[in-house]
């Protein structure tokens, strides 16, 4: 299951970035703004977005924090507005 949601976020990443970024410096930055623009999506307000990127890029480095724990704790930051 890991390996299968691993491939997902990367073929999505890697599309986001094959369409946004020409150049190969560019590449590492569309990463972020991927990620800015899924909070954008949401209607999230900018500081929530980001605490929501840095707990799911973590919980995907380290699966330290399973999915149904993290998918709680983004609740949490999603009901604080």
């Amino acid at each position: 299951m890991l390996q299968e949601c691993d491939l997902a976020v990367r073929e999505t990443l890697a599309a986001y970035v094959e369409e946004h970024a020409d150049a190969p410096r560019e590449r590492i930055l569309a990463v972020f703004d991927h990620l800015r623009a899924l909070g954008d999506a949401a209607g999230l307000p900018a500081e929530r977005a980001d605490q929501l990127a840095v707990l799911a890029s973590g919980a995907m480095a380290t699966a330290g924090i399973n999915a149904s724990r993290a998918r709680e704790v983004a609740r949490t930051l999603l009901a604080a507005g």
